[in-house]
């Protein structure tokens, strides 16, 4: 579960993982509407400065450092990134934690490709900052399918 704040309103859930899952969306891409899907979640992120806390060589699919240098990501304002483990992310939880808080004030959005550690982080960025934040799942191999067939990016 994601929770989710925005300045002092607090969500309970947003989602999970799965809502950055584009596999679900597979009705919708025969439809020829997975652009829409996709700019959706570019509105989410539309001139805002977006922080990914990834691995460099995930498990599975292009990193969104590739697919960010592709285009594949294009709708935010700014793109940095903070480099995580493509395994075992967890035994660098504080790390990370500390990395990311020590540059809130850079970024409005965190984005986090790190396994079951990115539920945990999202729960603790959301209440102890303002910061919006997202679990995204395997958003990079979805990406990555859509950007290669049809060139469709957010």
């Amino acid at each position: 579960k994601v929770a989710v704040s925005i300045g002092d309103q607090r969500g309970d859930l947003l989602g999970d993982a799965t809502l950055f899952f584009l596999g679900f969306y597979y009705e919708e891409y025969k439809r020829g509407r997975l652009g829409h899907v996709l700019d959706l979640y570019g509105q989410l992120f539309a001139g805002q400065r977006v922080l990914f806390v990834c691995p460099r060589q995930p498990l599975l699919g292009w990193s969104f450092f590739d697919l960010v240098e592709k285009g594949a990501v294009r709708s935010p304002a700014s793109i940095d990134f903070l480099e995580a483990p493509s395994h075992d992310a967890f035994g660098r939880y504080d790390e990370l934690l500390d990395d990311i808080l020590a540059r809130q004030h850079v970024f409005d959005r965190v984005m986090l490709q790190i396994g079951p550690t990115a539920t945990a982080l999202v729960h603790e960025l959301t209440t102890r900052t303002r910061l919006v934040s997202y679990d995204v799942g395997s958003l990079n191999v979805s990406l990555q399918l859509a950007w290669e067939l049809d060139n469709v990016s957010f």
